[in-house]
């Protein structure tokens, strides 16, 4: 794999008005090809700054540069690039009659300062933005790649894929053999300390937790054949399959797994929410074809709801409560019935700070499903915020139901 950099350029991201989320992006994209980050940093609106960041990463086979790429002052990105280089900056006409067209096809009038983006780095190719006024930048001087990209996602990603990996795409490596494992059910320490004993040697293994409520498991060879490679990931599997509380699936989205499985068997799903407030519903919507599968959610949080909406008896919820076996089970039959659907999932719990008793603390979870009219509950002691509370609940139903349908990953 060849190596390299990634560095940030903005005043707004280090003082926190701006989350910058392109580098994991990047990452991705890179990987396939044989490209790995190895390194990053993030560097304010600062032409010194930016120079001694590069200076720092000079070993890196290429450096991959966002933000600091606009009209105003403090755009001094290309100033820093080219003072790395020892190179000049070149007023280029035909970027600048580009800028100018864009302004005219808006029926705006053009600022001066957006001038200084048609200036390019000595021996750089410009970098098509289809989506705004800042061109990207390539440079390649035979030992170390320099990319320069607007800050912006919704112009950086498309230049990239169109723009960037076609002059990228035979310069990389072959990339390493690589397996991630999605893991629900246990936190990272709990999933390493059962996979570390399985022989991970001639693997790299990294163990993340995903923000969404499971660990993933990811494996990257080091010196194996693929056939080793293989056996040694099989092994991980069998061991981690041991322990009845965890559940695996494949890929690093548990989502695109439910969607998938539920898809290939022709069966819908509704959800009865009450402790993840709609979660589970958004989860789904937000992968293209949800509609195939996906019928709706009732939002049941006030006890009134769930006996009006869903059908939950009064005698129940005064008997066990709203968090409780019970309920989960009625609210899950109730969803199921009300929609139609082939397969539901209710959620009822304790997500916190407040709320907790010592019979039903913080985090006390129970989550019913339903199969073709067949209806089981289970119950979950979670941990941490209330977000992160939420976030598991969806995560374990998903599981859950997966596991009842016939789910296993091999």
């Amino acid at each position: 794999m060849k190596r390299c950099a990634f560095l940030s350029v903005g005043d707004e991201i280090l003082r926190g008005f701006t989350t910058d989320t392109n580098a994991g992006w990047f990452a991705r994209a890179l990987s396939p090809f044989g490209w790995e980050f190895t390194e990053g940093q993030t560097v304010r609106d600062d032409v010194s700054s930016i120079h001694k960041a590069l200076t720092r990463l000079k070993n890196a086979d290429l450096i991959l540069i966002t933000g600091g790429l606009g009209p105003t002052e403090d755009d001094v990105t290309r100033e820093g690039a080219a003072a790395y280089l020892g190179k000049k900056l070149l007023f280029r006409e035909e970027l600048w009659q580009e800028i100018r067209e864009r302004f005219k096809k808006r029926g705006g009038e053009i600022p001066l300062s957006n001038k200084k983006q048609a200036f390019l780095i000595e021996g750089a190719l410009p970098l098509k933005n289809k989506n705004g006024t800042a061109p990207g930048q390539f440079y390649d001087n035979g030992t170390q790649v320099i990319i320069l990209l607007p800050g912006p996602p919704s112009e950086n990603r498309p230049m990239f894929l169109t723009e960037v990996m076609p002059l990228l795409r035979d310069r990389g490596e072959e990339p390493r053999l690589k397996s991630v494992i999605g893991v629900v059910g246990g936190g990272e320490s709990y999933v390493a300390q059962i996979a570390e004993p399985s022989g991970l040697q001639g693997i790299e293994a990294g163990y993340y937790y995903n923000s969404e409520g499971w660990v993933e498991i990811h494996l990257y060879n080091r010196d194996l054949t693929k056939n080793e490679f293989f056996a040694c990931r099989q092994s991980l599997v069998c061991r981690l399959h041991r322990d009845p509380s965890l559940f695996l699936f494949s890929g690093s989205s548990l989502n695109e797994t439910l969607f998938r499985e539920l898809r290939k068997r022709e069966m819908t799903i509704a959800f009865a929410e009450s402790l993840t407030g709609g979660l589970a519903g958004d989860r789904l919507v937000s992968l293209p074809g949800a509609s195939s599968i996906f019928l709706g959610s009732v939002v049941a949080y006030d006890n009134a709801m769930k006996v009006t909406s869903l059908g939950v008896r009064r005698e129940t919820l005064k008997a066990h409560g709203a968090v409780s076996m019970e309920t989960a089970q009625e609210m899950a039959e109730g969803v199921a019935r009300v929609s139609g659907s082939a397969t539901a999932l209710s959620f009822t719990g304790i997500a916190g700070p407040s709320g907790g008793t010592r019979e039903k603390p913080v985090g006390l979870t129970y989550i019913g499903i339903a199969v073709m009219g067949d209806v089981s509950v289970e119950c979950f002691q979670l941990h941490g915020s209330r977000e992160r509370i939420r976030r598991q609940a969806v995560s374990y139903g998903y599981a859950a139901l997966l596991r009842r349908i016939g789910y296993s990953y091999r």
